[in-house]
This record gives structure tokens, C-alpha cells and sequence, in this order.
């Protein structure tokens, strides 16, 4: 059985499943260089293809993390009854019959397609966003049943869905529509802070450790309210995000509320930082809340999902309220909805069991040779040492930054390793020189720390009830942490920690491993291989790139060290 997980909504990606296993994954925007792409993933799907050396002949279906049947409550005319161009029947045949049908599917839409071009036919399953989303973290948790909350702006009509899920079904037993959605709401936080909605709410995030939750705390509570049963209710006098004719997220409303809040967001002052704190405090107190509805279903296991879930602090707040054993996937937003729905798909439809260890490391990956031949063709000095972890431990020992391209790209919004930059978190002048001279962003934002697996415990108070293999929580850190690593550590002495093992990643690990050796220090600072507004390199030419191009001091590519003290020479 080999499926293709397409999505279309946010940022573009592609995935591949043949015998139950993912062949291979990536993200639009890494291989067109434009950050975000929302661009059909033509490049994505094309990689994916090639990974396993088959054509669309050898697909068994495709599937889509959106059912477009359930947004037929408003049937178009003008859609649906009339076509401009002949290939429009594509689209016009299935709405009408899907209306007569009252379009009332609970879990997906079945058909067949068979072009002129393929020899067989083909699936097309529309599976539903948020089962997606569910899919992804439930088969990949390693549970054998949870309970399951999924929470982001909207995807068809549900903004938010409570469910349990097991080896044979996902069943939802509850769900709340837009424009009650909790993942709009804190777009509108991001909205009114100056930030760009549904892009930048990890800067909302990282700016609330600087802000006092009690200044603003009391206004917020007016826009949301807190139900017995754990769902929640927004007021939306306040709020403009489910106008799609009107521009805009919050009103006049909005703005008379928190009127000694500046709008003129491009000096940040406390004021902001305070509204920040605030807001994200609120969304937790939501996030417990509907949390607390699973709980008194005796879940042992809960599987978190959705966009909103990129809230690693709030996760990690989650971890430590809660007894139950927490998961979050790597890419909880709709970015990994190709994975999620080719798993739905291959689970629940088409019955293949299987056991998922599914490890975010999908993409493209490159051979000595070929590393080798890029370099010699643009000319570009490199050494090969011979103890290759201990050099590069050395260099990042005597204050180095250095990138790192190795083995597949990773999957999703995180560094893991594969494509990262790398430093000494020993010195507090650390997270100045990474933001200003190589990520160009701003002071606020926190740097992530990775850490030996064994050492996890021994310096950050990470929750038992979770695994923080992939940056998914934020976590308190000791008192040891901040005096031999003040550079991962945030303003709110929390850090979105990674542990890592030879099992999770075996080249990071052999860095830290030799870092360890010479500082004694378990831990590096890890950020994304990439400047301020690019998506993450994935090529050797996207590393070259951006290592000339930024105040990186050294590249390794594979095997290859690269310095810009070797060009002066």
C-alpha cells in the first residue's frame, strides 16, 4: 500500500507511506526558498516520488487533510452550477451530489479518479483536519489508546475536538466550530501586538516571560469564558477574524479596551510585554481547562494536536499539571497533515496495522561525493579531520558558531540537528552574538538548548509524564543549568529543551558527547540553520549560502569543515 499525504493549508508539504512506514516527507518552502509556501507542494510531491523511485502508477491513493464536502453548508452557485472551462466538471459534479447527499461525512470523502495518463484508478480521500491532526499524534505516540484533544484556528468548520482514539477508530465525542476558536484568538494577541497572525505566535510567546500576567489579566477574562464541561466562549463583539470581507482581526471594541496599549508596535515597551503575558496565561487556563474534560474520563494517555500545540510552554505547563502521560508530535500544526492524513488513511481505511516509530528525519540527504563535488566546483576550501566530532566539539569550546548539514533534513518547524547551528551556551553573550550577527531577529526570541539524554533530569525540571525528544515543551530549568548555561536559558527561566540519545540522533549526539569531554558541560545551544525570514537550509548550496552570508564562523557539510579563516588564507 503506498500513499501520498498532501497539504495545501498554511505551510505546503508532501509525505509518503508505502508498507506502512514514511518513505519520505518534506516541506514546499525548503525546496522553493520561499518561507511558508501555502504553494501546491508540486516539488514536495515530486521528492517524495523519487525517494522511493515509483511514479503515480504505483500509488494506491491520495490523501488530503481537509474535507471540502463539509464546507458545503454554503453551496455557491455560481461554483457549482455553471463552468467556465470544461476541466471545472472536476469539481461541479461532485459538489451537486455531495449536496443532495447533505455532505454529512464524519470522516472522509471517498473517490475513485482515473485519468487518461494512469494505468489504475486512483483514491482520493479527503480525510478530516482535525482526525488528521489526531492521527499523527495518536499512531505515533506508541499508545495503545488516549485521549485526544486537537486545537487551532479552524479546519473545515471545528476549531477545537475531544476524542479518544485506539488501534481500530478515532472517535470524537465532542467538538467546538469556528469562530469560537481559541487558536484565532491568540492570532488576534498576535495581530494586535504588531506580529503577523498565524505566522508569528511563537514571538507572543517568547515576549510574555518578559510581561506581568496580572496587569492585563482581568481584561483578557472578559473575551473568553471558561465552561464547566471544558469548552470555552468568545465574545466576538471584540473580535473581526471571522469576517473574510473585512480585513483585520479585532475591531474598535477591541481597541478601546486596551487603549493605554500603544499601536504603534515598532518600540516595544512593558506595556506589551505585559498584554503578552496575560494573553498566553489565559490560553493555558483554557488549554487546562479542556484538558481537565479528558481527565475525568480516566485517560491515562493523552495525545495532543493542532496548530495551537506549537505552544511548547503551555505544553510543558500541561505536563506538570497533569499526571497523565502527555504526547505531542513534531509537527503538531497543519504542516505535518500529510503525514497525519496519509496515517488516517492507512490505519482506519485501509486497515494496515502497524506499529509507528516515526522519526521527524525524512528529507533530503546528501552523499560525500556529492557534498564533495559542490565545493570543488565553487572553489571553496574544505578539510576532512580525522577526528571530526572532537574538531568541531573544540571549536565550539572556544566560542565557534558553527552549522551543521547532516544526514535528512528534518521535518517540520524544528532544528533537531540535521540542519542547525550550534554554541557554546556557557556564556551569556552567547544568545547576542547568534541573534545579532546570524539571525537577525529580535532579543527577546530564546534559544534552544539540547542536551544529553542521561543529563536531562540533572539540569532541567522536565515533567516524567512527557518526552522532550523534539522541542515540543518549554520547561523550568535548574538552578545549575543557569550558571553553567545562561544562554538557553529564558527570561522566565524556561527552555524548549531537545534530549538526545544515539537512538534519536547520532552525529548530534557524538558532538555533544565530545563537548561534554572538554567543558564537562552536557549541553549546546541548538537554533535553525537559517537567517531571518528564510525557511531552513536543506541543501548544500542553501548552507553555503547562508554561511557567507552571515556571521556563522565555521560549516560542516557531512564530513567537510569549512572556515572563513581557510578563504583568507
Amino acid at each position: 500500500m503506498k500513499i501520498l499525504g498532501i497539504n495545501l493549508n498554511h505551510i505546503s508539504s508532501a509525505a509518503l507511506i508505502s508498507n506502512s512506514e514514511i518513505v519520505a516527507a518534506t516541506s514546499e518552502e525548503r525546496i522553493s526558498r520561499i518561507k511558508l509556501s501555502r504553494e501546491f507542494p508540486d516539488n514536495s510531491i515530486k521528492f517524495c516520488l523519487n525517494k522511493a523511485n515509483i511514479s503515480f502508477d504505483d500509488l494506491d491513493a491520495i490523501t488530503i487533510g481537509w474535507n471540502p464536502g463539509i464546507n458545503l453548508e454554503i453551496f455557491k452557485k455560481s461554483y457549482s452550477y455553471t463552468y467556465r472551462w470544461f476541466p471545472e466538471l472536476l469539481y461541479l459534479i461532485p459538489n451537486q451530489i455531495l449536496k443532495l447527499n447533505n455532505a454529512s461525512f464524519d470522516h472522509y470523502i471517498l473517490q475513485e479518479f482515473k485519468s487518461i495518463n494512469l494505468k489504475k484508478n486512483l483514491k482520493i480521500i479527503y480525510v478530516n483536519h482535525h482526525l488528521s491532526h489526531a492521527a499523527l499524534s495518536f499512531l505515533s505516540s506508541g499508545f495503545k489508546n488516549s485521549g485526544i484533544l486537537t486545537v487551532d484556528g479552524f479546519g473545515e468548520r471545528t476549531s477545537t475536538m475531544w476524542g479518544k482514539a485506539d488501534k481500530n477508530k478515532i472517535e470524537i465525542s465532542k467538538k467546538i466550530d469556528f469562530p469560537q476558536s481559541l487558536g484565532s484568538f491568540y492570532e488576534t494577541i498576535t495581530s494586535f501586538l504588531g506580529f503577523t497572525p498565524d505566522s508569528d505566535e511563537w514571538k507572543v510567546m517568547g515576549m510574555a516571560a518578559y510581561g506581568d500576567k496580572k496587569i492585563y489579566l482581568k481584561k483578557i477574562q472578559k473575551l473568553i469564558k471558561l465552561k464547566s464541561s471544558g469548552e470555552y466562549e468568545i465574545d466576538l463583539s471584540y473580535f473581526n477574524y471571522f469576517n473574510f470581507e473585512s480585513p483585520g482581526h479585532f475591531n474598535n471594541k477591541f481597541i478601546e479596551l486596551f487603549k493605554d496599549i500603544p499601536l504603534n508596535r515598532k518600540n516595544l515597551n512593558k506595556r506589551h510585554y505585559d498584554f503578552a503575558a496575560s494573553a498566553q496565561s489565559i490560553f493555558e487556563d483554557v488549554m487546562f481547562n479542556a484538558i481537565s474534560h479528558l481527565t475525568k474520563n480516566n485517560f491515562k494517555n493523552i495525545c495532543l494536536s493542532g496548530g495551537s500545540i506549537m505552544n511548547c510552554l503551555a505544553n510543558a505547563r500541561i505536563a506538570k499539571k497533569f499526571k497523565q502521560k502527555i504526547f505531542v508530535p513534531f509537527a503538531p500544526d497543519d504542516l505535518g497533515l500529510s503525514i497525519g492524513s496519509a496515517m488516517y488513511a492507512n490505519q482506519y481505511i485501509f486497515k494496515k496495522r502497524s506499529k509507528y516509530e516515526i522519526k521527524p528525519f525524512t528529507g533530503k540527504e546528501f552523499s560525500d561525493r556529492e557534498i564533495e563535488s559542490k565545493l570543488k566546483k565553487y572553489k571553496i576550501s574544505y578539510f576532512k579531520p580525522k577526528s571530526f566530532y572532537n574538531t568541531l566539539a573544540l571549536e565550539l569550546s572556544k566560542g565557534k558558531v558553527i552549522s551543521v548539514v547532516s544526514g535528512k533534513s528534518e521535518f517540520g518547524q524544528r532544528a533537531l540537528g540535521n540542519r542547525s547551528i550550534l554554541a557554546d551556551p556557557r556564556s551569556i553573550k552567547m544568545k547576542d552574538i547568534v541573534n545579532q550577527k546570524i539571525k537577525y531577529r529580535e532579543s527577546f526570541r530564546p534559544f534552544a538548548p539540547v542536551v544529553l539524554s542521561k543529563f536531562l533530569n540533572k539540569y532541567f525540571n522536565c515533567p516524567p509524564n512527557i518526552q522532550p525528544t523534539y522541542m515540543q515543551y518549554a520547561v523550568e530549568v535548574k538552578k545549575i543549568t543557569m550558571k553553567i548555561a545562561p544562554a538557553i536559558v529564558h527570561a522566565d527561566n524556561t527552555a524548549r529543551v531537545q534530549s538526545v540519545d544515539e537512538n534519536t540522533n547520532q552525529n548530534l549526539n557524538k558532538i555533544l558527547v565530545e563537548f561534554f569531554k572538554l567543558t564537562k558541560v552536557p549541553i549546546l545551544l541548538n537554533t535553525s540553520f537559517n537567517l531571518k525570514g528564510e525557511p531552513m537550509v536543506d541543501t548544500p548550496e542553501d548552507a553555503i549560502k547562508t554561511f557567507y552570508t552571515s556571521g556563522i564562523d565555521i560549516l560542516a557539510l557531512n564530513n567537510f569543515i569549512i572556515t572563513k579563516e581557510n578563504e583568507k588564507n
